[in-house]
């Protein structure tokens, strides 16, 4: 079974939007830098300071249930 590690930290509610914390995702902008980025208004921002970000370990299997979960989330909203 191969493991992921993807970043694990909670990304903050939108302040410009109110988007829930499930629209927010981590977007590298080069070398170890990163901008959080909300989904439903498009716009990032930097992260604050002190924001814990590890990495976690997750299954293959886990990582797709977590994309099938998103992709029937996002389709709800458009229809």
């Amino acid at each position: 079974m191969s493991t992921l590690w993807v970043h694990g930290g909670l990304i903050p509610p939108c302040p410009l939007c109110g988007a829930p914390t499930e629209d927010q995702v981590r977007r590298p902008s080069g070398g170890d830098l990163a901008t959080w980025f909300c989904l439903m208004c498009q716009r990032g921002r930097e992260i604050e300071p002190g924001w814990a970000d590890p990495l976690v370990p997750v299954s293959l299997d886990e990582w797709r249930a977590r994309s099938r979960v998103m992709t029937a989330r996002v389709r709800e909203r458009r229809r």
